[in-house]
């Protein structure tokens, strides 16, 4: 038996149509914004936008706590995620931001706690799909780490003002 991520393309997009409330084409057009896919095809965007899962959550619900075990990245379609490190907040998330990406890289556990500010709906997309992904297409890796240093740079500056 054929599990699911097995499937060819076109029976994942359709359980991915019958499954979600986002159309494909639309997680298609969002993955667009996303500069991580930025030297993603249509064709790959779409196998990506297949394979991610959609979440709806409520405010003040956690996506991850700090400590959790980690095997996905979070895209973040509408709504607000508050990170917080010790109860205090580091960081407001807005659509089209891409967060958990360094503990789906490293397979460390989390680092930090997710918790949405308001209602949010986030495309999760497994480390698997996410190897996968950056395996065909070296950019994508590139990216992930540009947006690590980002972060960085910004965590050291927030340090620098303590």
């Amino acid at each position: 038996m054929l599990s699911r991520t097995t499937w060819p393309a076109a029976i994942r997009i359709q359980f991915a149509l019958a499954s979600s409330k986002i159309p494909l084409l639309q997680r298609v057009h969002f993955l667009r914004a996303v500069s991580l896919f930025d030297a993603v095809s249509g064709e790959d965007l779409m196998q990506i936008a297949s394979a991610a899962t959609e979440l709806a959550l409520g405010a003040d619900q956690t996506v991850f706590a700090k400590g959790d075990p980690s095997q996905e990245i979070y895209l973040l379609v509408a709504g607000c995620v508050i990170v917080l490190d010790g109860g205090a907040p580091i960081a407001t998330l807005r659509p089209p931001e891409v967060f958990g990406e360094l503990a789906a890289l490293d397979g460390e556990p989390r680092s930090a706690t997710a918790v949405c500010g308001e209602p949010t709906t986030l495309l999760r997309i497994a480390r698997g799909d996410l190897d996968e992904i950056m395996e065909r297409k070296p950019q994508v890796a590139r990216e992930i780490i540009r947006v690590l240093a980002r972060r960085l740079r910004d965590s050291t500056a927030r340090l620098t003002k303590h």
